[in-house]
Formats: C-alpha cells, structure tokens, sequence
C-alpha cells in the first residue's frame, strides 16, 4: 500500500475498527494498483493477467464477505441470548455504545433463538431467508433449507421464488390448521378472491374470529348494485356494457381499476 494515502480518520477512536478496515485495501495493494482510503487506481501499463487475477481476487473477496457478513449475524444473536442467561441483569449495560441498533439486535437474536445451530447452512447467505423460516418448526426449517437449495442451483432471484412458495406453504397451512369446517371454507373463499391475503391475515383472522367479507369481482359488485337499485331491462344492459368497458380498458392499460363504483357516481 502506497505510504501517502489517505487517512483513515479517527472512526470514533477504536483502534480496532481502523485495523480491520485496512485489511482489506492492504489485500487488494499489489503491482499496478494503487488502493487509497476511498478508492483504487490501475496502472495503463498492469498487465492483462495481473488485471484478471485482481478482479476475480474481488469477487471471491466480494462472496466470503457476504458469507461472512450473514454467518457474523448468527455470532452476534448467539452471544447476546447466551450473555442474556448468563449475566442477567447486568447485561443490558452491554448495549450502552454499541454501534448497531437495539431494533437491528433485538432481530437478530429473535432469529438466533428459533433457528437451532444444527439447522444453519453457511451456503445460504441471506439473512432475509432466516428470518422467513424463523418462526417455523425445526423440521419445517430443514425441509426449507434443503429447497433454498435447489433454487440456489437453478440461478438468480432464487430467494424471491422460494419467498413465493414458502408464502404460499404458509398460507395453505394456516388455512388446513382451522378446526371448524365451515371457517375453513369460508376463510379458503376468501383468501381464493383475494392475492394480497397472506397467512398473517389468516392467523389474525383465527385469533379474532372475525373473518372479512369475500372481495367481490367487478362484475359481482356491478351485478349487486343494478339489483339494490331495481335497474332492469334496455337500461341494465347499457350500465352493465358500460361498467365491463371501463374494466376490459383498465385492463389493457394494465392500471388497477379502483372500482366500477366509479362509473355509479358518473
């Protein structure tokens, strides 16, 4: 590393901060590449070879970091629900200081607590996917460890397709867990009008016993409110054309109709 770069500064006094942060500039200085405090140069004269080795040395720095950065989290919950039993009440002076959030903290050990070490994979690093499987049993963490898997091998985006499914799982199984038939059926017609029913609402809806009404299509609401209003004949038909106009071209403008309520007030 060149002897004149630039400063680190002070990062809040800790010595140790600063001698972690230089590792990586330091592993990165080599010849025909200059690394600053806040940037990194290349020689015109680096050698093609050089240059390759360099930027596939990043990536594969790039990758154990974000392993790392997940696996560190798992290093964070455990110490701070092992000090929580060891120290008792001595151990909220432990957060007096701490660089990181009470909130951020306060999650990660919720997710250290419920996913046992045993279900851990250190090939998954994405920390969005732990705590999706968190609140599950420990078998149904190992049955979705093994899928992240092999969404994994198939390519990109794999945590946003196995998101769908597990979402998906969730909701299935909160709907199979009503004892009585007919909520059952009802909360299953309900969830089946509506994409925007996740298996939160179906859990809140069992707690509370309040279960809300089947969302209506267009042409059901439209159908209802010609019937509250004793529409018939010639003139039924011209509101009820005029109702499925204004959807069918919603539609194809891929906009979101609000409603045909709009069309009553018209």
């Amino acid at each position: 590393m060149s002897e004149d770069r630039e400063p680190y500064g002070e990062l809040d006094g800790n010595s140790y901060a600063i001698a972690e942060i230089e590792r990586l500039p330091r592993s990165l200085s080599r010849d025909g590449c200059v690394v600053s405090a806040t940037g990194l140069t290349i020689s015109q004269d680096m050698p093609w070879s050089s240059y390759g080795r360099l930027v596939r040395y990043m990536d594969n720095l790039a990758y154990a970091h974000s392993v790392r950065d997940c696996l560190f989290k798992f290093y964070v919950g455990d110490a701070l629900n092992q000090g929580e039993d060891i120290y008792g009440e001595r151990f909220s002076q432990i957060f007096d200081r701490l660089h990181w959030a009470h909130g951020y903290l306060s999650n990660v050990q919720w997710v250290c607590r419920n996913v046992p070490d045993e279900n851990r994979d250190i090939k998954i690093n994405n920390w969005k996917f732990w705590c999706l499987i968190a609140p599950l049993d420990t078998d149904e963490q190992r049955q979705w460890v093994a899928e992240a898997h092999e969404e994994i091998s198939i390519g990109d985006d794999w945590y946003q397709r196995l998101k769908e499914r597990l979402d998906a799982w969730k909701l299935s199984k909160e709907i199979d867990g009503i004892d009585d038939e007919e909520q059952r059926k009802e909360v299953a017609e309900v969830a089946g009008h509506n994409a925007n029913v996740s298996w939160t609402h179906v859990r809140h809806w069992k707690r509370s016993g309040k279960i809300p009404e089947k969302q209506k299509t267009a042409v059901e609401w439209w159908m209802d409110k010609l019937d509250e209003h004793g529409v018939e004949g010639d003139e039924r038909e011209k509101w009820f054309a005029v109702a499925m106009e204004f959807v069918t071209e919603c539609r194809k403008r891929n906009i979101k109709p609000e409603g045909v309520q709009k069309i009553w007030k018209v």
